[in-house]
Order: structure tokens, then sequence, then C-alpha cells
């Protein structure tokens, strides 16, 4: 399989339909796309070490989940971040796809996850192209003991809250910053 035939089988299984507006998600590097693909890279984000693992690895392809040219791209220029990895990528051969808001959104993807960990049940979508998960815990918790909870199935050092001072049942889970949504998550 060449790289274009394993970004399309990758779109095939998280639909671009799930893009949400203004994000940057796709195949943003690409030197080569009938390069055979015998090795690919899983990253959270393209950074300069991932791509040195990358090259050392003898991979193909790195697949993250943020988009490596968030914001957009107006020129490819040795000494600046984004021109730096680009050349580096491209004189490597290696090209890099991203999946960010239709890999929160796709059925299993990042939100059903996360609404699995935290021991959701009743699980529903909403927002736009239903990024955003809500469900109900088996029984009504204090925010501390949510927060701690979410800490230990994360594996996070800690986990912030704010307290309300009542308990908590129904729970709204959305991976990014989900600022769009808090209305219609209340």
């Amino acid at each position: 399989m060449n790289v274009r035939e394993f970004y399309e089988y990758m779109c095939q299984k998280i639909p671009s339909s799930l893009t949400l507006s203004g994000d940057y998600d796709g195949l943003s590097c690409c030197p080569d796309p009938e390069r055979e693909v015998t090795k690919a890279m899983i990253a959270l984000d393209v950074t300069d070490a991932v791509i040195d693992e990358a090259i050392e690895e003898k991979c193909e392809v790195i697949v993250a989940h943020h988009p490596m040219l968030y914001g957009g791209l107006k020129e490819v220029v040795a000494g600046s971040v984004k021109g730096n990895k680009l050349i580096k990528l491209i004189r490597a051969g290696i090209s890099v796809m991203s999946f960010h808001t239709r890999l929160d959104a796709v059925d299993g993807g990042v939100n059903d996850c996360l609404s699995a960990l935290t021991g959701l049940e009743n699980v529903r979508k909403f927002g736009e192209n239903g990024i955003c998960r809500i469900g109900e815990l088996p029984f009504a918790v204090t925010a501390e003991m949510l927060a701690v909870s979410v800490r230990d199935a994360l594996g996070a050092p800690h986990a912030d809250y704010s307290d309300a001072g009542r308990l908590i049942k129904t729970v709204a889970v959305c991976g990014g910053s989900a600022g769009s949504f808090v209305e219609e998550a209340r």
C-alpha cells in the first residue's frame, strides 16, 4: 500500500465529513504519494523529536492527532519552526497526516474512549458533527471524586476542577477546548 492508498484507507475509517469547520486536518505533507508504506508512527503532535524518531525508525508516514500546519502556512523557510519541520520531512520522504476533530467525533474515537474511561452510561452525541458526548455516571459523585476518577483513569499527574457544591450525575465529554459547546452541554 502506498501513501495515497494508506491515506484513502484512513479516510474511509475516519471520514473527512467529521472535520469541524476551521480545522486543518488531512494530508499536510506528502513528498511522494506513491511511496510504499511499511512503517507508520502514531503521535499526538508532530514535534522535532517525533520527526527524528520517525527518521531513525525508517517510517514513511507519521499519523498525528493534531494538525502540523494548524492556522495555515504562508511560507516554507529554513529557520522557522514549521519550515524546519517540513524541510526535514520532505528530505526524509516522510508524509504527515492528521485526523484531529474527526478522530474526536468518529464512533470509537477520542470522545467515546474518554466517555468509557469516565464510566459514563447511556452516552449520546451532541455538538457540531456529533463531536461531543454526554452521559450519566452510575451514581452521583462530588466534583472532587469525579476529578480524582478522571485523573486516575487517564494516568494524569493532577486534575483541576471547580466545585459548585452539588452532586454530579450527568457529564459532558469533549477532547480539546470545547468552549463553543458549553451552552449546548448545559
